[in-house]
């Protein structure tokens, strides 16, 4: 599966944390063990269960040119066996163990989770350091498996409006920075990839010095950490390849609004309005990113906080910011307009949107309610199990103390009016926007095959 954001992105915090290896007040332990792999492990003893969650630092980012959609792929391949699970053995003994099971790959990482009555986290552990090492790579199942992932594109991409254009603007706007590339490859490049490079790209990445592994539940967290160490303490570490150098790979500075009109077969038009912006980083104060994340729960859905004059045209409205990322961020506008609504009457409201913000014109009120209501979605998302331990595998994978979405509030806390105006007016200015409007098009009559559950 795909990920393009979460909604454990909403519970990391740029204030920083020590992270300890010793197990903390709050059943919080995070160690290395000898062989590189981070074990983070929280005790949650309010049902008897346990997520366990495998994090590797691989993701579309680190595809060469012509090999664009391999981490998606070798994603598919590890539901496809080893020599003690065959097949669908995986996913079979996951279901017999009473759990469930899944796996997302995005831009900057892959990652694999599971949720099991905590009897048993063993056998779970085992699965999983099984097929770290010793996936099996079938020519039939690959193929197979690469028809089920040139399906998921179809309804993905080519039969979904908004996937397509999502994919088709990315590119244009991007001229060097691996961000351009889609997480399941340009399809040239995907049907290309054969079951050797499939293998080579597993083995050069899976590997428990590139890999953590994140437990919540009813577990003791020394006995929990025993355990990991029983299952993956003697997979030896390998040397691993040069992920991609982000430095030499920083898109020229924009200096004048872009804007690009993508026809697509849809039934309406999209505008969207996005700028590049700082994403949260370790050891820093981070407050731009901050009054970013704060403005952008602000605006988000809700007419009453945008200008009279963008809110008549709306028909739909959202606004986006994940400050997680290895690359840049973005600030995002995605205006649906009202049937017969001018888009460039919608272009010019959005850029005045924007000019607004840059001059302070958010009232007191509107900043203590989005405070209010991002301290209670916090709590909400927090309490969900799965949710927390794939805040904590992020949290960790950027460098980031695992726990340290606990503090979220206290950043936005500290947000004032005069930082939110101060961000926008260094970032959302009308020079660095990009505008992507989605040009509808008529639909054609499109055949496709069945989706197949791995």
């Amino acid at each position: 599966m795909l990920l393009k954001s979460t909604l454990a992105a909403a519970l990391f915090s740029g204030t920083m944390l020590l992270a300890s290896a010793a197990q903390a007040a709050d059943g919080l332990l995070d160690t290395t063990l000898d062989n590189g792999l981070r074990v983070i492990i929280q005790q949650d003893s309010r049902a008897p269960i346990a997520a366990i969650q495998l994090w590797y630092r691989v993701g579309g980012i680190d595809e060469p040119a012509g090999k664009t959609g391999i981490s998606h792929l070798v994603e598919h391949m590890m539901f496809k066996g080893t020599p003690t699970l065959p097949g669908k053995g995986y996913s079979q003994t996951m279901g017999q163990l009473g759990g469930s099971d899944n796996a997302f790959t995005t831009r900057d990482y892959t990652y694999y989770y599971s949720k099991v009555p905590v009897q048993h986290l063993a056998r779970t552990l085992d699965i999983e350091a099984d097929r770290m090492q010793h996936l099996s790579f079938d020519e039939k199942a690959f193929t197979l498996e690469k028809s089920v992932v040139e399906e998921e594109r179809r309804w993905r991409v080519d039969d979904n409006s908004f996937g397509e254009f999502d994919e088709k603007l990315n590119a244009a706007t991007l001229a060097v920075h691996p961000y351009r590339n889609p997480v399941l490859g340009w399809p040239d490049d995907f049907a290309k990839i054969t079951l050797a490079d499939a293998r080579n790209w597993y083995q050069s990445w899976y590997a428990p010095n590139n890999a953590s592994v994140v437990i919540v539940g009813d577990v003791d967290p020394q006995a929990a950490l025993a355990e990991v160490k029983r299952a993956f303490g003697k997979i030896a570490r390998r040397s691993l390849p040069e992920r991609a150098n982000l430095d030499a790979l920083q898109e020229p500075v924009q200096t004048a609004l872009q804007k690009k009109t993508i026809p697509v077969p849809a039934d309406r038009p999209i505008v969207v309005m996005q700028w590049r912006v700082p994403a949260l980083q370790p050891g820093k104060p981070n407050k731009e990113a901050y009054a970013l994340m704060l403005l952008a729960r602000l605006l988000d859905r809700d007419p009453n906080n945008v200008d009279e004059n963008l809110a008549r045209r709306l028909d739909d409205w959202d606004v986006s910011y994940n400050g997680m990322s290895r690359g840049f961020s973005e600030f995002v506008f995605t205006a649906t307009p009202r049937k017969g609504e001018s888009i460039d009457g919608l272009v010019s409201a959005l850029l005045r949107e924007a000019s607004i913000l840059r001059n302070f014109t958010l009232h007191e009120e509107y900043l203590r309610h989005g405070k209010v209501s991002w301290a209670a979605a916090t709590v909400f998302a927090s309490d969900d199990m799965l949710a927390r331990t794939t805040a904590m595998g992020q949290n960790a994978l950027y460098g980031f103390p695992p726990d340290a979405y606990a503090d979220l509030q206290a950043g936005i806390d500290k947000v004032t009016l005069r930082d939110i105006v101060n961000a926008a007016d260094a970032w959302l200015k009308e020079e660095t926007a990009t505008v992507g409007i989605l040009q509808p098009t008529p639909r054609a009559a499109k055949t496709h095959g069945a989706i197949h559950d791995r």
